[in-house]
This record gives structure tokens, sequence and C-alpha cells, in this order.
């Protein structure tokens, strides 16, 4: 078991004793160290029942050392973290009497970037809280924060003075990181240092099509520092976009990319904040990622990275919509949008200095230029459910089929096929139970020309069929399996939820992009959907990304991966049921 826990909900009491007097606040992030020793005490609720509630005794830093005391479990999630290591060295506290600077912070609970660089005449700390950029650039060339800056501090032309001498402490732009790598002699000029906005411009961007796959390949031999935007007060990436609150600017370090399917993936990124790395997913990166604006450096790493690719296939996916041609350089015959999966028939051909390949889509062939396509891999199969009647159009989504007996084509199955996956039924075997089990149901949703999306009594409903045969309890709603006995609130964690998937589903209601066509994506807006969710592997706290969440998605029939918070975004509203898991072999 865990002995480091973490607060998830914004305000939870330190107390004295278990339920006794309260010696501050914790909030949402704090963490603790578990001590070993807890107790039981009955609370009062807000239904002004009597409830056992167990509490911990912990110990919590801040600055002013070690605190001891107690706090509620129910409020707290196990803190599993899988980048354990502080990646730059920043000295705890000043070493050297004769060069005691720099050193970190005097509380604990600080971002790493913050650090002391001097005293006052009154000898009170001058802190720097804009280090961010020089943090980047000691993590690229692994060198500890205090040889870092003597080393820029040094350099000729240096702006070091400029930018943290006496009581400065100015953020950093592209030109002030060139300028910390001039005494590592890297630059521009010299070839290892590449603007991100000018590498659009070269190979491995070509016809600017950004992508994970490109990321991967430029990262075998760049590291990329890479300005985002962050939740200033956790340091956690989030969208640069309109709405945005409580946010700034900041660089992080991009160091690995791995695609899957598309546009989907993990990023493992360096982030000064924390001085850890930390995963995203990699559409979290690139929304974080300047807001379309693409502020950042490509560094020459000293050594090449291998990086593992995943085996090429015949699959290709289109980077780039446009119409392709019935030879290479000719006649545009074929349409094709950007996601879409095609068949690469092996053949190439050069035109005028231009890469072509002959790829299959929807039964024709033709040829395609590189820069268009780019390799097509995935971790989850296709077809979690047997399907026997979809319909004749490639393009459209699995959850969109034909049902023997009924009129026309069923769009809105995505309930069905939860339910049939999860009962481990083919789709028209489920839909003829489902129809004797909840004939009322049946008919409101597919009878006849009818084709409507189903409520979550509807989707109850579909687990009376055989073999799965609900009985009381199987099925509970998804806010009263977490509710807090004592506030009566809901406490949907990544940890608890995680708890709940030991055994049981998650039917979850959540909104899909309307204009992703070919993998159904998760989304803040959109059209109403039902996935399952399957598995949630918990990393880190409200500082990154929470873990990744695997669920079952009906629209194209398989399986993909979320960030948690990518997931919760999309479960807003949290409609969802939680579906006792059963052995059906």
């Amino acid at each position: 078991m865990a002995t480091q826990k973490w607060c998830v909900v914004n305000q939870a009491s330190f107390c004295a004793i278990p339920n006794g007097p309260k010696l501050f606040d914790l909030f949402i992030g704090s963490q603790v160290e578990t001590t070993g020793e807890s107790q039981n005490v009955l609370m009062r609720g807000n239904d002004n029942k009597m409830h056992d509630m167990k509490w911990l005794k912990v110990t919590y830093k801040n600055s002013r050392g070690i605190q001891t005391g107690w706090v509620r479990e129910t409020l707290f999630d196990d803190y599993m973290e899988t980048f354990t290591k502080l990646e730059v060295d920043i000295p705890d506290a000043p070493a050297d009497p004769a060069d005691p600077f720099p050193y970190a912070s005097p509380n604990p609970n600080d971002p790493a970037q913050y650090m002391v660089l001097g005293k006052t005449t009154r000898g009170e700390d001058i802190i720097k809280y804009n280090l961010c950029g020089e943090i980047c650039v000691a993590f690229v060339m692994e060198v500890g924060i205090k040889k870092f800056l003597s080393d820029w501090k040094n350099s000729p032309g240096s702006l070091y003075q400029w930018t943290l001498g006496g009581i400065s402490d100015k953020t950093t732009d592209a030109s002030v990181l060139k300028n910390m790598l001039f005494p590592y002699g890297f630059g521009t000029d010299k070839g290892n240092v590449v603007n991100f906005t000018d590498s659009l411009n070269g190979p491995i961007f070509e016809g600017q099509n950004i992508t994970p796959g490109r990321f991967q390949k430029f990262l075998e031999t760049h590291y990329l520092i890479a300005n985002v935007v962050i939740n200033k007060s956790t340091g956690k990436l989030i969208a640069d976009e309109p709405s945005k609150v409580n946010w700034t600017n900041h660089w992080v370090v991009l160091d690995k990319v791995s695609p899957n399917n598309t546009e989907y993936g993990r990023v493992e990124i360096y982030n000064p904040f924390t001085n850890r790395r930390q995963e995203y997913s990699y559409r979290s990166f690139i929304s974080s990622f300047g807001g379309g604006t693409y502020t950042g450096l490509w560094i020459k790493r000293k050594q090449a990275k291998p990086v593992t690719l995943a085996e090429a296939g015949f699959k290709k996916w289109v980077v780039k919509a446009g119409e392709f041609a019935d030879a290479p350089a000719g006649r545009k015959t074929l349409k094709v949008d950007r996601g879409a999966v095609v068949e690469f028939t092996g053949a190439k051909d050069q035109k005028n200095g231009i890469e072509w390949a002959q790829i299959k889509y929807k039964g024709t062939t033709a040829w395609a230029t590189n820069s268009a396509l780019e390799d097509f891999t995935d971790r989850f199969p296709d077809h979690e459910v047997v399907i026997q009647h979809p319909t004749p159009e490639e393009d459209d989504a699995a959850q969109y089929m034909f049902l023997p007996g009924e009129n026309g084509i069923k769009n809105n199955m995505c309930g069905q096929l939860c339910a049939a996956f999860i009962t481990c039924l083919d789709i028209e075997t489920f839909m003829v139970e489902w129809k004797a089990k909840a004939a009322v149901y049946y008919k409101l949703a597919v009878a006849g020309n009818t084709d409507m999306g189903t409520g979550i009594d509807s989707i109850q409903s579909m687990f009376r069929v055989a073999p799965y045969s609900a009985e009381p309890g199987d099925l509970i709603l998804f806010g009263p399996a977490l509710i807090d006995p004592v506030t009566r609130r809901t406490i949907a964690s990544a940890g608890k939820m995680q708890k709940m998937l030991e055994t049981h589903y998650l039917i979850a209601g959540v909104r899909i992009k309307s204009t992703d066509k070919f993998t159904g994506r998760l989304s803040g807006g959109g059209t109403g959907h039902w996935v399952v969710v399957d598995k949630i592997t918990t990393n880190g706290k409200n500082d990154g990304c929470q873990g990744w969440v695997e669920i079952y998605n009906p629209f194209p029939n398989k399986r993909q991966e979320y960030a948690f918070d990518e997931f919760m975004t999309s479960f807003a509203g949290q409609l969802g049921v939680w579906v006792k898991r059963k052995s059906l072999g």
C-alpha cells in the first residue's frame, strides 16, 4: 500500500486528533506521508446520520517544517508517480558559504523553479520565480542549475545580469534561451539550434504537417524546448484558448512522443515547475503549445536517442487532405480527408524530386505524395463487438448498421454496443435478447423506422439480457458509488474510480467531436455518446494528467486511450452507471 497520499478535494481539515481541533486546511494537490496509524471515528454527515469514518495519522511538510496531524482517508488518493527522479540538481540549502547561491526556496511546496539567488541588505532571501527557461537549458545540457547559472553568467555577451541580476526576475523569450546556450557552443549559426517554425519547412515536417510521427522522428536527434501554457498554481499544461484562467506561459522540454492511431498518443516532457518528467496526451500537449503559434527551439542532442518505432505495416493515415492522383504527378482522381486510414500497396515512385506512394482506399488505387502520408500504428485491435450488417460506406462509424427486421440504417447504437461489449455478445444476438427482455425500450430506440439515442433507463434495461441477467445491486449510478458519506458530495478522483473498476465497468455519457468522422474522439463539447471505461492507470496528481483511461468506444468499435483529465472534461455531466463485472464464459 502506498504511504504517500494526495488531497483530491478543495479543502480537507488537518486536525490535532481524529475529527478534533483543526490545525489548518489542506487543499487539492497537497501531499502527505502516512505514519501507519489510523482510527475510526463516528461522524455526523449532512444527511444527519452517523457514519464510521477512517482517519489517518500523517505528516505534511510546509515552510514551518514537518507537521504531524490527522486527515480523513476519504478525501485522499494514493500517490502513484511514474517519474520520481528530480532531473536537474537544485541545492536544497546553501552548501558553500563562499558561494551559496542558488538554492531552493524555503517552502518545500513551492515550484522547483522558485530559487534563492541572493540576500537583501537585511538578510532576507531574494527569490526568483521565472527560472523555467534556465532549468530547461540545464536539463538539455545535462548540468546542475548551479553550474549552468555560473556558465551563463561568465559567458561573453551574457544576458544573465539583465535577466536575473540584483532584483531583476525577467521572463525569458526564445532569444534569451539562445543566449543561455552560447556557453555550450550551441546556436542557430552552428546548426545545432533550430527555431521550431523554421523546421516546418524542413524535410521532417514536409508540407508543414504537424503529426505525432513527425515529432517522434525529429526527437531522435533533438530535444524541443517548447513554450506552453500552464495553470500557474499547479504547473499543469492547459489549453491555450481564450477561456483559459489562472494561466501563464512556461517553458518545458519535449523529450518523447509515442504515436497511437492517427492524432492520438502520449508525450513525455520535462517540466521545470516540478523538476520532473510528466506524461500528457499528444493532443493536450499540442493544444498547450502556443495555441498554434508554436514558439520553441529544437536543440541537438549530444547523442542521438534511439527511438523504438512501431513496425511499419501496409497501413498509412492521411495527414493532409487532398485529391490523390491516377499516377505520380498525374491527374487527380480520389479525394481523401485528413485522418483517413489507407492501404499502402508497396509501390513507390519519384517525380520531379518528390516521393510518391501508391495507396488503395475504398476500392480505388491512387498515388499520394509521401508528405501527405504517415505510418499508421495502433495498440488496440479493431472490431471489439461483432457487427453482422454494417453500412457499405467505408467512412461510416462502426455504430452505423442495419438490424434484421427493422427499417433503414440505425445510427445511434452506441448504448447497445456498450452493453454488447460487456455481455460478450454479438450485436444481433444482443438486440434479440434485449427486445425479449425490455420490449418497451427496444421499441423506443430502434423498432421500424425509429432511430433514437438511449437514456440511462434504457442502458440499465439492457442488462436484463442473458447471460448477464442483472440482479439487485449489479447496477449503480455513477455518483452514489463515489459519494462522501459526510459531505454527501461525489468525489470522482482517478484513484477512487480506479478502485471501482476492479469490480465494475463504467458506462459513461461523454461528448464526442462531431466533426471527427473517423475515430469519434472524446471532446469537451459536441454529440452525446456512451462509452465503456474499462481501466484507469493513475500517475501523479493535479499537476499533470493524473494517469490514463482505457475505454471501449462504439463509434469505431474499438478501444482507445485518453489522459484522465481529457476523459473527465468529456464526462463533464458525470452521467453514467457502474456495471458489476461477471464471468460470462
